[in-house]
């Protein structure tokens, strides 16, 4: 994501859940596994779990366990609903990433950029759960949820 904070509020038409939140997000061209990624999270009612808004904020990306050698990025939309890991996320941490695009990289190592051919902000849905801190303070962490590949870009991947 290379747009700031204020150009991606104006691009998505949904405001900063706080300007801490605002803040983590560093425009890159190149995001890595851990980095925070801006994400669009419903804000429900309070009792009713009725969706009222809409939000942007950033969340880690990456499910993290401490006995995992890494991160867990990327979520199989056909194997989620039998991943325990997923259980709660599906129910309670459904939410978009919002990017201009990304890189995938071919068979030889090369990269491609993909994005939408107007350049507009690209949603992907995702799941994310709350990680509660030594201090109770809530951090989250987001996985993008994946599926084949459409036809004019499965020469590149079989997963988008």
């Amino acid at each position: 994501m290379t747009k700031t904070a204020d150009a991606l509020e104006r691009a998505t038409g949904r405001r900063w859940r706080s300007q801490a939140a605002a803040e983590r997000l560093r425009p890159s061209a190149n995001v890595a596994p851990g980095t925070p990624l801006p994400v669009v999270q419903a804000m429900r009612g309070e009792g009713s779990g009725e969706v009222i808004d809409s939000v942007l904020t950033t969340m880690r990306w990456g499910f993290e366990r401490p006995e995992w050698s890494s991160p867990v990025i990327n979520v199989r939309a056909e194997t989620m609903l039998a991943r325990p890991l997923f259980a709660s996320p599906l129910v309670s941490g459904r939410c978009v990433v919002a990017v201009e695009g990304f890189y995938e990289w071919d068979a030889t190592k090369n990269p491609h950029y993909v994005s939408l051919s107007d350049h507009g902000v690209m949603y992907m849905a995702a799941l994310y759960e709350a990680i509660p801190g030594s201090d109770g303070a809530l951090s989250y962490a987001v996985a993008v949820v994946t599926v084949a590949a459409a036809e004019d870009i499965s020469w590149l991947h079989d997963r988008m």
